[in-house]
């Protein structure tokens, strides 16, 4: 396990943690947030752009809910989409508000440096949800 610093956050690279939510999520886990810590799988995920942009997202949001609440309002959503909307595992998991806004942002780099404080709030409303899954291991829109 090795640590390292992406744009002022701490990464570490440990290929057993994320084997861990793996487990949890039911897919591969390339990187995961556990603040203040951004967790990669390897090196080559640590120099995806894309993926330091989309934890970095996760961060932002652990600050604004004050770290607990990114973590109870995650895990009332994870239920209520694989309960009540009888969702599987993966659709569930992007179900969750902070998972929309973090995909629907992680490819625009420039994004934490033009987002409004809470934004996080808005993708918690069904209507601003977009459909996703793992197709072939790939995240798609459907």
């Amino acid at each position: 396990m090795n640590i390292v610093f992406k744009n002022k956050i701490p990464v570490i690279i440990s290929f057993k943690i994320c084997l861990f939510f793996k487990k949890i999520f039911g897919f591969h886990v390339g990187a995961v947030t556990l603040f203040p810590f951004i967790v990669v799988r390897d090196r080559e995920i640590l120099e995806k752009k894309e993926y330091i942009n989309h934890e970095s997202i996760h961060i932002r949001q652990y600050i604004e809910t004050l770290i607990i609440g990114i973590i109870v309002i995650g895990l009332i959503e994870y239920l209520y989409a694989l309960f009540i909307l009888k969702k599987t595992r993966t659709q569930a998991y992007y179900y969750m508000g902070h998972e929309q806004e973090a995909h629907q942002n992680d490819q625009n780099l420039n994004y934490l440096k033009t987002r409004k404080c809470f934004s996080y709030y808005k993708y918690l409303n069904p209507k601003n949800k977009i459909k996703m899954d793992l197709v072939d291991g790939k995240r798609v829109i459907l």
